[in-house]
């Protein structure tokens, strides 16, 4: 059976920094706040013992205080099911005690750095289960707008196009962008330029330099990859670069 989720990261941190960027574009998150001030975009309070739940969204951005420093354990992941109609679900656990239960003993066994990733597996599974529950929506996407999906994610990077997702699918280019634009709420061709943007940070992180990225991702050149990184995240790519090798000490 193909899983509908996949975790990208996953963790308890205290007073995390740099917490206000957070650069990826298109994963789903779940935060449960263990102590702290903190806030979503506009100052939107996150509060203590509650679970927070964000869908996808490019422009999403958490705040603390830096005074009372937040505690949080989280989940990002990726689906492939329409998990969330809204960027933001705030949960009070006191009203679930099984899911207030399990997400406890999550938060505990995640302040052990060396926990497994086959424990937090488990207890994501059973967290999304219960989610599914609480949330009460239809979290299926349509045949279709799954299968594209797990092709834009399993293709190498340089060779994923729409046309290559249609044709693997077997459906019509244009159905295929109608279909997947109103289920995911981005044309499939953002899609695929939002993930590379996302697979370019990572790269950076990892020390690759740019012209390699460029050909990794399947772009002509580092300036084309630069004005695609631009025009979709608001940042300039070769200082983003700089940066990061300044914070990682290279």
């Amino acid at each position: 059976m193909n899983k509908t989720h996949w975790i990208g990261a996953f963790g308890r941190v205290y007073n995390p920094q740099d917490w206000f960027y957070n650069p990826n574009y298109l994963i789903n998150r779940i935060y449960y706040i263990a102590g702290g001030k903190a806030f979503y975009k506009e100052g939107i309070p996150l509060k203590k013992g509650y679970l927070y739940v964000f869908g996808t969204d490019p422009g999403f951005r958490v705040y603390q205080d830096d005074s009372d420093p937040v505690d949080h354990a989280y989940f990002d992941f990726i689906s492939f099911q329409s998990f969330l109609k809204k960027e933001i679900t705030e949960i009070d656990l006191k009203k679930y005690p099984k899911l207030q239960h399990v997400i406890l003993a999550m938060a505990e066994e995640f302040a052990d750095r060396s926990c497994p990733m086959t424990v937090a597996d488990s207890y994501f599974e059973i967290i999304m289960h219960e989610l599914e529950k609480v949330l009460s929506t239809d979290t299926r996407y349509s045949e279709v707008t799954e299968n594209a999906l797990r092709i834009i994610h399993s293709c190498p990077p340089s060779e994923v196009s729409v046309q290559e997702v249609a044709s693997k699918i077997n459906v019509n280019v244009n159905y295929l962008i109608r279909r997947f634009n109103a289920e995911v709420g981005e044309t499939p061709h953002k899609y695929i330029s939002l993930m590379k943007a996302e697979l370019a940070v990572k790269y950076i992180q990892g020390g690759r330099k740019l012209a390699e990225i460029a050909e990794l991702l399947g772009y002509s050149s580092v300036s084309s990859l630069s004005f695609s990184f631009k025009s979709l995240t608001g940042r300039n790519l070769s200082e983003f670069a700089t940066h990061s090798i300044k914070k990682a000490g290279r």
